[in-house]
């Protein structure tokens, strides 16, 4: 784990802890249940307080990474926006635990917080700095799995990336400069900074290739259950169809990002394709992918007397600020289709392919019944 990663998080938490108060108000829920008659309009309150506060918490656009993060620390369900599930999850428990549950995890918190205390001032002492990203830098990132640590493999994903990303910035006409910025080799993880623009572009070609990398696992598991079948022929008959189907689906996704980034010459389109292909390989084998983002503050409207220079410049931060909210809801969702397993991927796969593919499966079973018949 990087040291600067992880001194970020815990000042992110620490931050939300002196700007937001949030122990304070989980600790008012906790007192109101050791009443005999727990007051509900002291809950409410305070639970929206906690909904409310946690809109701006730091943490509220961290990405996959980041969690890790988190989750290593033990962190997860006490802060961010897990706190507030968890918090929900004990108030509808069974009405005899609520109590125990909630002095548990205010005790519990609290405990972290006085750890994180210790860890930042162990930090400080190392003069150890926290790893941000500053003057709108934006980082691509990638996780490599242990598979890849032989120079071989290494050296095919790096050049496959390096590809993907020229192609992509030389197709929507951005710079392709590309440096990385720092390595995590504990985990394999690279970060290379790109410009707003290009991480906006790579944030659509990662929920495009993770939405059809959810459904690829949909065809395995689809697959493995056509050993139910006892004739060879029909099995192989439905393993075709399904990769025939896949091939399509993977053609669709490849056109839909093409027309999202807006990529119009055919040679650029066919480049993308094929490298884009490439990428999806890889993230089969496990190779992962993300985009960072920096923090930016809501910028102010210009005074009353402002010149049409300084009125510029602050429509332009707004311009970046509105960019970067729509990457960091994009990056958003990737997350919750990664957390929640591909869920929203499944059930448009079941739709698409269940209703359509299997009843093609069992048109193509009676027409061989058909020609069988008539021999």
């Amino acid at each position: 784990m990087d040291a600067g990663r992880l001194l970020k998080s815990i000042n992110d938490i620490m931050s939300d802890e002196e700007v937001l108060a949030l122990q304070s108000h989980f600790q008012k829920i906790s007192t109101a249940y050791n009443e005999v008659q727990p007051n509900s309009n002291i809950v409410d309150s305070e639970r929206e307080s906690i909904k409310q506060a946690l809109v701006d918490s730091s943490l509220i656009n961290y990405v996959r990474s980041d969690y890790e993060i988190l989750e290593a620390l033990g962190a997860t369900e006490y802060f961010g926006e897990e706190s507030f599930s968890k918090l929900n999850e004990i108030l509808r428990g069974e009405p005899h635990t609520i109590k125990t549950e909630l002095a548990d995890f205010v005790r519990e918190r609290q405990e972290l917080l006085g750890n994180f205390v210790k860890m930042k001032a162990s930090f400080d002492a190392f003069d150890i700095k926290p790893r941000e990203l500053d003057n709108g830098n934006y980082q691509f990132g990638f996780t490599l799995p242990d598979s890849y640590r032989d120079f071989i493999s290494l050296e095919t994903v790096l050049k496959d990336i390096h590809q993907l990303l020229s192609a992509v910035a030389h197709a929507v006409k951005e710079p392709a400069d590309f440096k990385i910025s720092y390595v995590s080799s504990s985990e394999l993880q690279f970060y290379i900074n790109v410009v707003q623009s290009f991480a906006a572009n790579m944030t659509v070609l990662l929920d495009c290739a993770l939405r059809l990398y959810g459904s690829y696992g949909m065809y395995n598991d689809l697959q493995e259950k056509f050993g139910i079948f006892s004739s060879t022929a029909r099995k192989k008959q439905a393993v075709q169809i399904t990769e025939e189907d896949k091939a399509e689906r993977a053609k669709d996704f490849a056109e839909q990002l093409i027309k999202e980034l807006g990529i119009e010459t055919p040679d650029d389109q066919n480049r993308v394709r094929i490298l884009f292909a490439r990428f999806l390989r890889h993230m089969e084998k496990g190779v992962g992918a993300e985009i960072r983002t920096p923090s930016i503050t809501v910028p102010e409207d210009p005074a009353e007397d402002a010149t049409p220079q300084e009125r510029n410049t602050v429509k332009q931060l707004k311009q970046d600020y509105q960019r970067k909210v729509e990457i960091d809801t994009k990056n958003k969702a990737i997350y919750m289709l990664q957390k929640n397993n591909f869920d929203g991927v499944k059930l448009d796969f079941l739709e698409a392919v269940s209703k359509e593919k299997i009843t093609e499966i069992k048109v193509k079973k009676a027409s061989v019944k058909r020609r069988r018949k008539h021999t």
